[in-house]
């Protein structure tokens, strides 16, 4: 697994940048959308927009963001977005697992996890 201290990562394959733009309002995340090249950095790399929006969709209404083999191959990652006090995503926590390590019964586990820390820090910031 790759992880650069101060390295920055495409919005549309990572877990975390994911977690951002879900947890913002349709009109913004729709505009950055539309300025977003979408390029291709991992076996599953989403590079559509509306598949793109979709997955957003979803991990809004499931609370986390996910992602397998789209930032990088053999990997898998979730995350959460914390918000600040007036709900807007401003951050965002995440897991990474390399894919052969990924227990799939464990999965509510990590979520429940991921959940609570980001809650935590959302109510460090205002947020509820």
């Amino acid at each position: 697994m790759q992880s650069t201290l101060g390295k920055r990562n495409p919005l549309h394959s990572t877990s975390l940048g994911k977690a951002l733009l879900a947890f913002r309002d349709d009109d913004e995340i729709r505009e950055r959308l539309s300025k977003m090249e979408m390029k291709k950095l991992a076996p599953r790399t989403i590079t559509d927009p509306d598949e793109l929006f979709a997955q957003l969709m979803q991990a809004r209404a499931q609370g986390y963001a996910e992602e397998i083999e789209e930032s990088e191959a053999g990997v898998r990652c979730m995350a959460v977005p914390v918000l600040d006090h007036a709900g807007k995503s401003v951050a965002a926590i995440s897991i990474a697992f390399p894919l052969i390590r990924f227990d799939e019964t464990r999965k509510p586990e990590y979520v429940r996890l991921l959940t609570a820390a980001g809650r935590a820090a959302s109510t460090a910031l205002g947020y509820g």
